[in-house]
């Protein structure tokens, strides 16, 4: 019978200040080798929270202190043609990203590279989410030309998410982001839906419109429309994805490396469950994919199969062979006459094991054809030999230790 309880007052101050020195050694005169002595480097800031009527949550942040931050996972970035993805790890950031989530990635923060100051504002009201951001970003203006007139100034952030839930697992939202950086400035609007079909099928969809204005003034629009079909049970898996982006579609302050597209493709898997002595599950996936740019041309057409086994003892392996055609075109690539289809063949293995608890290992190896797409300036992209092999290792001699 108890209700109506308030945690009561909840606000926090989390200041901190930071000093630091060093000295430089100087070597302009080979002769004269000496130690330069700096001066201090000091720095302070706060962050700040508020709880609302145990609903809204009210974030301020002023010269957010990082330095504390895990650092990111390895990944290969080398021979990409497009940009690699890095999640998010600065506390700031991380807590209650889920308000601003939608099917496509329009808010991904790191884009925010060294803020001077910050407001968010999350809760929930009723069926109702909403989400709002404010921050400005100082990198920017660092990394132009000192002569350009925005040396100096800050990139401007401005996002708002609205969100409903909609009967039993099912939503709509509206969300609309802006980032402003001189006289350049990003706009995004969308809207989206999931609607739980029945206990194993789900429907997303999202649809988004971008207007740009460049620095010299002139506004170029774009459109994108994501949906996703996902079946999950205890044995028959399914995601149907359909991508359409024009090629004037930006969004700035989100994740979306690829547009001029139109991209389809399907993975169907079926698990069985023996579930014995040793072997838990395994699976066997198709994947196929087609990707045609907005005049129909065709970018990319990929199919692979993949077997998948779980084991006990935290033990996994996974099988691999993907076959993919790839066209190029002199858009992508000023070197090519015409565009060019590149076949490639990849096998990977990939093996995990956490059967002691004080160490756990994994291997994961990958071999076959693929294409160089870092070439000598002024020739095309050529076919390559592709090996890769990744050994990792964690231990754990006590359990608060890693």
């Amino acid at each position: 019978g108890l209700e109506g309880i308030s945690p009561g007052r909840n606000i926090q101050m989390s200041p901190y200040g930071t000093a630091a020195s060093y000295r430089a050694l100087d070597g302009s005169d080979p002769d004269d080798v000496r130690f330069v002595e700096e001066d201090a480097d000091l720095d302070a800031g706060v962050d700040a929270k508020v709880v609302l009527r145990d609903r809204v949550v009210l974030d301020a942040t002023v010269n957010p202190d990082f330095s504390q931050i895990e650092s990111d996972a390895p990944q290969v970035t080398v021979n990409r043609r497009f940009e690699v993805f890095f999640p998010e790890r600065r506390p700031f950031f991380v807590e209650n990203a889920g308000y601003f989530q939608t099917p496509i990635n329009l808010v991904f923060t790191r884009r925010i590279v060294d803020p001077r100051f910050g407001l968010r504002s999350t809760g929930k009201l009723g069926r109702n989410g909403v989400g709002l951001l404010w921050i400005d970003d100082e990198a920017p203006g660092r990394f132009v030309a000192p002569d350009d007139p925005r040396s100096g100034d800050r990139a401007e952030f401005r996002i708002a998410r609205w969100s409903r839930e909609v009967g039993a697992q099912s939503n709509v939202g509206a969300i609309y982001t802006e980032r402003r950086f001189g006289t350049e400035r990003n706009q995004v609007a969308g809207l989206d839906t999931r609607v739980k079909l029945d206990d194993h099928w789900v429907a997303t969809v999202q649809a988004v419109g971008s207007r740009t204005r460049d620095g010299d003034g002139d506004d170029r629009d774009g459109h994108g429309v994501e949906a996703i079909l996902n079946r999950s049970g205890r044995h028959l898996g399914v995601h149907a994805h359909a991508r359409d982006y024009d090629e004037d579609f930006r969004a700035d302050a989100g994740f979306v490396p690829r547009v001029d597209q139109r991209d389809l493709h399907a993975v169907v898997s079926w698990t069985w469950w023996p579930e014995g002595p040793r072997l838990i599950s395994w699976k066997p996936q198709v994947t196929a994919l087609r990707i045609d740019d907005q005049q129909g041309v065709r970018l990319e057409r990929t199919g692979e199969v993949k077997l998948d086994f779980e084991f006990r003892r935290q033990t996994s392996l996974s099988l691999a062979y993907t076959d993919r055609v790839e066209t190029l075109r002199p858009e992508d690539f000023p070197a090519l006459a015409a565009p060019r289809d590149y076949d490639t063949g990849i096998s990977r293995v990939e093996a995990r094991t956490a059967a002691w608890p004080a160490v756990e290992f994994g291997v994961e190896a990958a071999w076959g054809d693929g294409i160089q797409f870092e070439t000598v300036a002024g020739r095309p992209p050529e076919p390559a030999t592709v090996a890769e092999l990744e050994l990792t290792a964690s231990l754990r001699p006590v359990s608060r230790l890693r």
